[in-house]
C-alpha cells in the first residue's frame, strides 16, 4: 500500500513569505476590496452584455433566481475567501451551523499541526476567533464586512488552503484516482501555493473539512440556457452560493 507523506520541510518564514505573495499578486486588484458590498444581480447581466449570447442568456436566467451578488477580489483566493465569508454569514443566522463549523476547525487542529507544523497556529487562531466571535454575538453584518477588509481574511483564506490539503492527504485513497499528480505534490503545488485557483478536488476537500454546504452556479460557455450547478455535498442543503465565471468566484444570494 502506497503511503503519502508531506515531503517539504515547512517553516514559519516560508509560510509568511507565501502569505505575503497575496498582496503582490495582480497589482491591479489591490485597490479593490477583498470582499465587496452587495450589488443587485442585474450587475451580472450588465457584465455579460456585449459578450457571448450564451452567457447573456444564462445571466438573465440567473437573475430570476438570485437577488444580489457580492464581488470578491480576483487574487487567486477568490473561492476560499468567498466560501469563508458566506459561511460566516450563515453562522450568524444559524447557531447550530456556527457550532458545527467551530467543531470542524477545532477537530482538525492536531492533525494539521502534525502534518504542517505549529507555525500554523496564528492562522488557525484567526479563523477560530472569527467563528467564536460569531457564536458569542460579537459581530454584526457591518463588522463582519469590515473584518474581511484587512489581512485577517488573507490569513483565514491561507488557513483554508491547508485545511483542504490536510483533508485530501488524510483521505488520499478517496482523492488520488481523480488527481493527475501524486497526492503530496498536488497539495503542495495546486492548493497550498497562494494564488493557485481551487479546483474540484480541493473544493470538495475544504467544504467537507469545514462542514460548509455550498452550491456553485457555472456561468460559462457550456450548452444550455441556464447555468449548470453543483451542490456539495450532493445530498446537502446549500447555505453558501457561489457564482463561477471563468477563472473567478463571487458570492450570490438567492431570492
Amino acid at each position: 500500500k502506497k503511503k503519502h507523506t508531506h515531503m517539504t520541510e515547512y517553516n514559519a518564514d516560508l509560510v509568511m513569505a507565501s502569505v505575503k505573495q497575496e498582496d503582490d499578486l495582480m497589482a491591479e486588484q489591490r485597490e479593490k476590496p477583498r470582499v465587496g458590498a452587495l450589488e443587485g444581480i442585474l450587475e451580472v447581466v450588465k457584465d455579460a452584455e456585449g459578450g457571448s449570447e450564451v452567457m447573456l442568456a444564462k445571466a438573465k436566467e440567473l437573475g430570476l433566481r438570485y437577488n444580489s451578488v457580492r464581488r470578491v477580489r480576483r487574487d487567486g483566493s477568490c473561492f476560499i475567501r468567498s466560501l469563508l465569508f458566506g459561511a460566516a454569514e450563515w453562522a450568524m443566522r444559524d447557531e447550530a451551523a456556527c457550532e458545527k463549523i467551530l467543531n470542524s476547525i477545532k477537530g482538525m487542529k492536531e492533525g494539521l499541526f502534525t502534518l504542517f507544523g505549529e507555525h500554523l497556529a496564528d492562522f488557525h487562531d484567526i479563523l477560530l476567533e472569527l467563528f467564536e466571535d460569531i457564536s458569542k454575538g460579537k459581530l454584526t453584518p457591518a463588522s463582519l464586512y469590515e473584518r474581511f477588509q484587512d489581512s485577517t481574511s488573507d490569513y483565514a483564506a491561507y488557513y483554508g488552503r491547508f485545511a483542504a490539503s490536510y483533508h485530501i492527504q488524510h483521505n488520499s485513497a478517496l482523492f488520488e484516482p481523480f488527481l493527475d499528480l501524486d497526492v503530496a505534490t498536488y497539495c503542495q503545488t495546486q492548493i497550498e501555493t497562494v494564488g493557485t485557483e481551487f479546483e474540484h478536488p480541493s473544493i470538495i476537500a475544504v467544504t467537507t473539512a469545514l462542514s460548509i454546504p455550498v452550491k456553485i452556479e457555472y456561468l460559462d460557455l457550456s450548452a444550455g440556457g441556464a447555468c449548470n450547478s453543483h451542490t456539495i455535498p450532493e445530498d446537502g442543503t446549500p447555505q453558501v452560493f457561489l457564482l463561477y465565471r471563468p477563472g473567478h468566484y463571487d458570492l450570490i444570494y438567492p431570492k
